[in-house]
C-alpha cells in the first residue's frame, strides 16, 4: 500500500487495513525503490503484537540477506535488555539467522529513536507490531506506529 502526502489520507486507509484484514500490511512511501530483502529490521518489545509481526514476516525473514532484531530499551518497562534473545532463538528454529540489537531509547520517543536507528542501517524492510495500544490511546498518546507512518524512511510490514 503506497503512501503519499500527509494528508491524502492514505495513512488512514494503511490503519484501517491493518486493523480490518486480519492480514499483515506492507506500507511503502511513493518513490522508494523497490524493496529487496538485503537487511531486514524486525522491532521487538516482546508484545503480542511484535509476536504476531514475527511469525507474519517468517516467509520474508526466510529469504533475507541479513536479520536484525530490534529492542528500543529504556523506553518501555518491559523491553529490556537481553530481550531480543527469545525472538533470535525462535526465528533459528525456524531456519532464519538472525542477530539481537539494542538502542537506547532514553529521552525519545519510540519511533524517533526507530527514525534513528533506520537512518543510521538504512535497511529494506521494517518488520513492526502495530497498534499495540488502542486506537484512542495511540490517537491521544501517540505511538510508534503512527510515527512510522508519518514519513516512512522504508517499507513498514506492519502486523497486528
Amino acid at each position: 500500500m503506497p503512501l503519499g502526502g500527509p494528508l491524502d489520507g492514505q495513512a488512514e486507509v494503511a490503519t484501517s487495513a491493518v486493523f480490518g484484514s486480519g492480514r499483515p500490511v506492507l506500507v511503502y512511501r511513493g518513490g522508494l525503490p523497490a524493496a529487496k530483502l538485503g537487511l531486514v529490521v524486525v522491532a521487538w518489545d516482546g508484545s503480542r503484537c511484535a509476536a504476531r509481526a514475527l511469525a507474519d514476516a517468517l516467509p520474508i525473514l526466510a529469504r533475507a540477506g541479513e536479520v536484525r532484531v530490534l529492542t528500543v530499551i529504556n523506553e518501555k518497562p518491559a523491553a529490556v535488555a537481553g530481550l531480543a534473545a527469545e525472538a533470535v532463538r525462535h526465528l533459528k528454529a525456524h531456519g532464519v539467522d538472525a542477530v539481537a540489537e539494542e538502542v537506547d531509547g532514553k529521552g525519545a520517543s519510540i519511533g524517533e529513536s526507530l527514525e534513528a536507528y533506520l537512518a543510521k542501517t538504512l535497511p529494506d524492510i521494517l518488520v513492526m507490531g502495530a497498534y499495540g495500544r488502542s486506537r484512542l490511546q495511540e490517537f491521544i498518546l501517540g505511538g510508534a506506529t503512527e510515527y512510522m507512518l508519518h514519513a516512512p524512511r522504508v517499507p513498514l510490514f506492519l502486523s497486528h
